[in-house]
């Protein structure tokens, strides 16, 4: 690959809309239980779905390493638009997020219990969604020597 940045941009894009996909699942989830009545546990509905976001997490990991290598290897690359998009997907997610969240705090239906859940959680989301993409903002503008200094094999 020519220009190592567009790695940044995939990882982004996967580690977003996984983590969006995630969030997702897991507010319907817990709604569809409290629809139905069912007791739930917080914790460990919380625990089982940080564990789907390691499995999300676990791709857009290996590109940012990937993109580090090559980033090392190569001598100028362009990053204005690889950055760009990766902060309008961030704010997509942040975003998309937001909008989940809100979507449950004006449910009636939606018991108080919940509604705070909901939103500490969408809380701890948000910094799910927002890891990736802030890596790879912040190797685009470290200088090459602090990235063979720390990348040094």
């Amino acid at each position: 690959m020519e220009n190592p940045s567009w790695l940044f941009v995939i990882a982004t894009v996967i580690a977003v809309v996984g983590n969006v996909i995630v969030f997702r699942q897991l507010v319907s989830h817990i709604q569809r239980k409290e629809k139905n009545q069912e007791n739930w546990d917080a914790e460990q509905e919380l625990i089982h779905f940080i564990k789907r976001i390691a499995v999300v997490e676990a791709i857009p990991m290996i590109l940012v390493g990937l993109g580090i290598l090559q980033v090392l290897n190569t001598e100028e690359m362009e990053i204005m638009l690889p950055l760009g998009l990766i902060i309008l997907i961030m704010f997509f997610g942040i975003i998309r997020i937001f909008l989940l969240r809100q979507e449950v705090l004006t449910d009636p239906s939606t018991s108080d219990h919940t509604k705070k859940i909901i939103s500490i959680y969408s809380t701890i989301f948000i910094c799910f969604v927002d890891v990736i993409p802030l890596i790879s903002i912040v190797i685009f503008f470290l200088p090459r020597t602090l990235l063979e200094s720390l990348f040094r094999f």
